[in-house]
């Protein structure tokens, strides 16, 4: 099915990225057994895998267990396959319906904390905006992240002019920092941070190290870095703080 569907999309789009998505026993441990994938598009390949992490037990309406090592299993199921076909990774959803008690509000923390280190991205799965619209809601009548939701709602790099490295987020204090690696140097490229309304109520600063004559922008959403005079291969870290 898998290869027919690559195929068909192939047949009218040879641009798009396509990603395959495992079975729900990923979220158990059990690693996927689907077949590496060619891609008949000229050029490099554009397939991606698209796992989902979700916890059946949470789903079902139980609390999560810390203790029960549902991440480790998870990041062990998980990446043997993306890194055997060498395919980027985006967790397609992800998230529990409520976060309100003790074991979902951690287990929001632990995906956020987990998925830099096997995923390029990820969706967070949600089906309202406000609590009367059932389960899965994202934000709180206020317009504020849903309780137990916040750690979803902080910045983080779009895009990266140069080699990405390390980024970190404190959400006591709003403080973002990535760091990485400068390339050829272009009036054009621009390293993009998002900067959400929840972590920025008052808005943000941006500070660049190590990089002369960095031009600086700041929006309500958006702050965006250039280096137009870092050597390549020099090490820049930016700093982005509350107001």
């Amino acid at each position: 099915m898998y290869r027919r569907l690559i195929r068909a999309v192939r047949a009218v789009d040879p641009h798009a990225w396509l990603f395959v998505e495992p079975t729900v026993l990923v979220g158990q441990g059990v690693p996927t057994s689907l077949p590496g994938f060619t891609d008949p598009r000229p050029g490099p390949d554009r397939i991606g895998y698209a796992p989902h992490f979700y916890d059946t037990a949470v789903e079902s309406g139980q609390d999560w267990d810390p203790n029960g090592g549902f991440i480790e299993k998870y990041e062990a199921a998980v990446a043997g396959y993306p890194t055997a076909h060498r395919l980027p990774v985006l967790v397609g959803e992800w998230g529990p319906p409520r976060a309100t008690t003790p074991g979902n509000a951690e287990l929001i923390r632990r995906q956020v904390r987990s998925m830099p280190s096997f995923a390029s991205g990820w969706a967070m799965w949600y089906d309202c905006d406000a609590p009367d619209g059932g389960g899965y809601c994202v934000r709180g009548a206020d317009g504020r992240p849903a309780p137990g939701k916040e750690p979803a709602f902080a910045p983080y790099a779009r895009a990266v002019a140069g080699t990405p490295g390390p980024e970190s987020y404190d959400p006591t204090t709003g403080t973002y920092r990535l760091r990485l690696t400068a390339g050829r140097p272009t009036h054009r490229a621009w390293t993009e941070i998002t900067l959400p309304a929840a972590a920025y109520p008052r808005g943000a600063r941006v500070s660049v190290e190590h990089a002369p004559a960095a031009v600086v922008r700041v929006t309500d959403a958006i702050a965006r870095v250039r280096l137009p005079a870092a050597r390549p291969g020099t090490s820049v870290t930016v700093t982005v703080a509350r107001r």
